[in-house]
């Protein structure tokens, strides 16, 4: 399968979430791939997947890769300051549950976005 300009192959890594990582590969397109590391050891990657996002892990994820979209998954019950620290921060999105689906989603619209 050849893949067209729009199918281009996607690396999403993601930090410290493990729940989220089960089945978010079912989320995304086929063509993505969904790795599971430590910040530190994330070489290359096109979109970022932060568990348990505060500022300073965002901070870190941005300075470490500028540029790559980064979505912080923090706690269901996290406060709108933890939300509004986390976005100051650096991240794209910060979603506040580690359900597959709508992390998968602001995947996509980071993607959207950083293509366009």
């Amino acid at each position: 399968m050849t893949l067209t300009s729009i199918e281009t192959a996607v690396l999403v890594t993601v930090v410290d979430a493990p729940g989220t990582l089960t089945s978010l590969a079912d989320q995304l397109p086929p063509h993505w791939r969904v790795e599971s590391a430590e910040l530190a050891d994330v070489d290359h990657t096109d979109l970022l997947v932060i568990g348990g996002a505060n500022g300073a892990r965002i901070r870190a994820a941005v300075r470490q890769h500028p540029g790559t979209p980064v979505v912080g998954v923090v706690d269901p019950y996290a406060t709108a300051e933890h939300v509004v620290e986390v976005l100051e921060a650096g991240a794209d999105a910060c979603v506040r549950s580690g359900l597959p689906a709508l992390v998968g989603s602001h995947l996509r619209a980071c993607h959207r976005r950083r293509a366009a």
